[in-house]
């Protein structure tokens, strides 16, 4: 990743994405951008592991939900 920085083939926000996926894991970076409601389908369907990677994410997006006064978002996505 360093060569390709250097070599002008990434910026630096493309590297900072990178690490902050790789952290994260193939699913949880794949769907950490998703709405609560589709995140949910998600979270429902995955095995008992995947819902451990997936629960911070889960947490940080219903807590920003209620937060923001959207009770309703979370109790809808909750609800199917």
């Amino acid at each position: 990743m360093f060569d390709a920085r250097a070599r002008g083939q990434v910026d630096q926000h493309e590297v900072r994405q990178i690490e902050h996926d790789v952290r994260l894991g193939p699913l949880a970076a794949r769907v950490n951008s998703f709405k609560y409601a589709d995140f949910m389908k998600v979270y429902e369907a995955a095995t008992p592991e995947e819902k451990k990677q997936l629960d911070p994410i889960r947490l940080r997006k219903r807590d920003t939900l209620l937060k923001n006064g959207k009770r309703s978002d979370v109790v809808s996505a909750e609800a199917r």
